[in-house]
């Protein structure tokens, strides 16, 4: 929906506004828009340390008397509505409750308080390479974050007619200790692979690690957290590659999924 809103001032200033429904960006989880987390990052700010206690002060106070506000809305405004000053402190919590109890025992010594002096930092992604892939890696995101969810599940996508399966099969199986995936790929071209694929098996780790290493990427730039460089080792340097634009996505996974291919009858090391 869109609205149209005029001011037309006795002295000549003039203001002409359209407004558009926003479909979904912004407001609460429960109306629709922003997904509600089950853990809540809440940011306080303050020029010196004196106004930084009254700023926590306050944010109990409101937390108190406003018990039946969203919890994850108060979060987005502290994080996007609130400038960035020197004397800073963060809380990690659950509910009211918990963030009323953190904020009337924080010490200004403690470690969740700092001193940030205004300078341009550089931001590094780096990525880890084959060995640091597990089970269920990243599941409560993928339940839980819908940028990481729906990444992993468009490179899964993409990765199907290269590995014969549904790689999630093995990543997030119904039973951690009994995988639920398919026999391994029959196409000729690929060399033969164990009949129950695990992901200690170079040529489902490969692909794997790429697309948890991916989407935690994209989770984190949808977050306003964008590198300046990239960095990888063995696999990590495809997803550096693949987040730095270097190829498409598609091309990328191609890649991979032949290089766990070619690397799986190797000898180890």
């Amino acid at each position: 929906r869109r609205a149209a809103v005029s001011s037309f001032g006795m002295g000549g200033t003039n203001a002409h506004l359209v407004l558009e429904e926003s479909g979904g960006s912004g407001g609460s989880g429960g109306s629709g828009g922003r997904e509600e987390k089950s853990w809540e990052l809440l940011l306080i700010s303050a020029k010196t340390s004196t106004a930084l206690k009254t700023a926590t002060a306050n944010l109990g106070n409101y937390l108190k008397s406003h018990p039946d506000v969203n919890l994850s809305d108060i979060a987005y405004t502290l994080q996007i509505g609130r400038q960035a000053l020197e004397q800073r402190r963060f809380i990690v919590c659950q509910n009211h409750q918990q963030a009323i109890e953190i904020l009337s025992n924080i010490n200004d010594d403690s470690s969740i308080t700092q001193t940030s002096q205004a300078a341009n930092k550089n931001l590094i992604f780096m990525f880890s390479g084959q060995g640091s892939q597990y089970e269920n890696m990243g599941r409560e995101l993928y339940q839980t974050q819908s940028v990481f969810r729906e990444t992993v599940d468009n490179c899964c996508e993409i990765l199907k007619p290269h590995l014969g399966f549904d790689l999630r099969t093995i990543i997030y199986p119904s039973t951690p200790s009994t995988p639920s995936a398919p026999s391994a790929p029959s196409a000729p071209s690929a060399p033969s692979a164990p009949s129950a694929p695990s992901l200690a098996d170079t040529i489902y780790a490969q692909p794997a690690i790429f697309v948890i290493e991916y989407a935690l990427s994209k989770l984190w730039i949808s977050w306003g957290i964008r590198p300046q460089a990239l960095i990888g080792h063995s696999i990590g340097e495809y997803v550096a590659a693949a987040i730095a634009n270097v190829f498409s996505l598609e091309d990328a996974l191609e890649i991979v999924a032949l290089r766990g291919q070619l690397m799986q009858p190797c000898r180890r090391g």
